[in-house]
């Protein structure tokens, strides 16, 4: 521990010695650590100041990308749905739900359609809504009915399910489904 005090007593000495002996220099001396101090102070606050800047640019561009990529997955799904609702004009929501459930097997499990409405919901968009009770389904066939609807190639979406266990045999169970079928008609004039 001895050199270290000795070695920190010389260099005060020196200094001391240089700022006592030469007091033009002293000044000049000074002068510079002021300077420095003075230019040394504000470039220090500037990169902090750049580094937080720096900062929430990056966050704000992980946020702009982030949202580029969900536009751009809405948007394939919207030229999906439209493909869908476009291509399909001559097929009800009767016809398609009498398709599907003859394609699975289940046709004699629907017990009734009802067609509870049909609108217009902008100039060119049409929708067309049905409630559908199955008796006694098990769940594999719902599970199946399910992946045919939302697999299909006709914009149809369930709005609507309830799901209860059936009454006489608790290991099936009975369904009620609204489903709407969307429609786009196509603009002539284009």
């Amino acid at each position: 521990m001895k050199p270290i005090k000795d070695s920190h007593n010389r260099f005060s000495k020196i200094i001391a010695h240089f700022l006592y002996q030469y007091p033009k220099k002293r000044l000049i001396l000074i002068s510079l650590l002021v300077l420095s101090i003075i230019s040394i102070v504000p470039l220090i606050l500037i990169d902090k100041k750049m580094e937080s800047s720096l900062g929430l640019t990056v966050i704000k561009l992980k946020e702009l990308t982030n949202l580029s990529q969900e536009y751009s997955l809405l948007k394939a799904k919207i030229s999906t749905v439209e493909s869908k609702a476009t291509h399909h004009q001559n097929v009800s929501i009767t016809n398609f739900i009498n398709d599907v459930t003859a394609s699975i097997g289940i046709k004699d499990k629907m017990k009734f359609i009802k067609d509870i409405s049909s609108r217009q919901l902008k100039e060119n968009i049409s929708e067309e809504t049905a409630e559908i009770f199955f008796e006694k389904l098990t769940l594999n066939e719902l599970i199946n009915l399910l992946y045919k609807i939302d697999s299909s190639s006709v914009a149809v979406t369930v709005k609507k399910a309830i799901i209860k266990k059936s009454f006489e045999k608790p290991n099936y169970l009975d369904i009620t489904i609204n489903l709407s079928l969307f429609k786009i008609k196509k603009d002539i004039n284009k």
